[in-house]
């Protein structure tokens, strides 16, 4: 019986992946009852020969191979469509896990019949006061009451902080968004308003990497625009679709998509030529007035402005 398993997608982790695979595998289970996935989003180095020749010394690692780019998202589904545990547990490549964890977390996990097993991760730049919930709690719940009522998913949405019970993702097709970046949020979202049995511990099992070619560090570019304007998108299809028993779960969609807009978009395209932004606006300008109940007020008449100018600019 597989219990687990670890999907890890990689590109262009070379220097990295090699330590995060020996982690999974430096824990406290015997190897036979979890496996390690990796999935090669056509990475360019070498850091599929390094899988492969890891392969030989640990039977339980699997290999996947795309021919075409699906960025992380898209390499998450693939791993999750080949997964045969019980529970998975998505991985960085530049990232890893520390020694024997595994054991307790999986067994707790177990123990309560839990959709999702939630945690910290640590960090060079990043420290956290740990809360914990009380018990099993849903998954609004653990969202909105463990921290006084502040929503968790504000810092804590990151795919990588939490052991998922697998036929839960597959019974409430909760997926990853393909070919952007930026698919953490409204897969979390899902993630924590559809979990009935949720937990959260104050432990710290999972050390984030902040390398060069990491998310966190991607230049601000017109690319980066148009994939935080799609996530955007993808929150409001999210409150179409959910069934929003608490209204702050409403509340909450409406902050994401207007910090989209206003910490995000407005910042970004500053950076950017003239030219990209009027091709931006113009590809967008028939979405205009589905953000309107999501935005403020000032933000909705600066995008009118700029589809404004954009006309002018003809």
């Amino acid at each position: 019986m597989i219990r687990l398993s670890f999907i890890v997608p990689f590109h262009n982790t070379e220097p990295y992946i090699e330590e995060c695979i020996r982690s999974l595998y430096n824990q406290d289970i015997p190897k036979e009852e979890y496996e390690v996935i990796c999935v090669d989003d056509c990475s360019p180095d070498s850091s599929r020969a390094i899988v492969e020749r890891l392969q030989k010394e640990y039977p339980t690692l699997k290999l996947l191979i795309h021919t075409e780019n699906k960025r992380q998202g898209g390499a998450r589904n693939t791993g999750l469509k080949e997964a045969k545990g019980e529970y998975v547990w998505f991985v960085d490549a530049d990232d890893y896990i520390k020694p024997n964890y595994l054991k307790d977390l999986l067994k707790l996990a177990e123990k309560n019949n839990l959709d999702v097993l939630k945690f910290y991760f640590d960090s060079e730049n990043k420290k956290e006061d740990m809360l914990a919930s009380k018990g099993v709690v849903s998954g609004s719940s653990l969202i909105f009451d463990v921290q006084t009522n502040i929503p968790l998913l504000k810092r804590c949405c990151s795919a990588v902080q939490q052991i998922i019970k697998r036929e839960f993702l597959l019974g409430n097709n909760i997926t990853f968004a393909e070919k952007v970046q930026y698919e953490d949020d409204d897969y979390a979202y899902q993630l924590y308003a559809y979990a009935e049995r949720a937990r959260l511990v104050a432990v710290v099992p999972y050390v984030v990497r902040h390398t060069p070619n990491s998310t966190t560090r991607r230049k601000n570019d017109i690319h980066r625009v148009k994939d935080i304007y799609a996530q955007a998108l993808r929150m409001v299809q999210i409150e179409h679709d959910l069934v929003l028993h608490d209204a702050r779960w409403q509340i909450m969609i409406h902050g994401c998509i207007k910090d989209c807009f206003d910490n995000n978009i407005f910042v970004i395209l500053k950076v950017c030529s003239i030219r990209e932004q009027l091709c931006f606006w113009n590809s967008i300008r028939t979405d205009i007035t589905r953000f309107k109940p999501y935005i403020s007020r000032k933000s909705y008449i600066k995008l009118c402005s700029y589809l404004m100018w954009k006309i002018l600019q003809k």
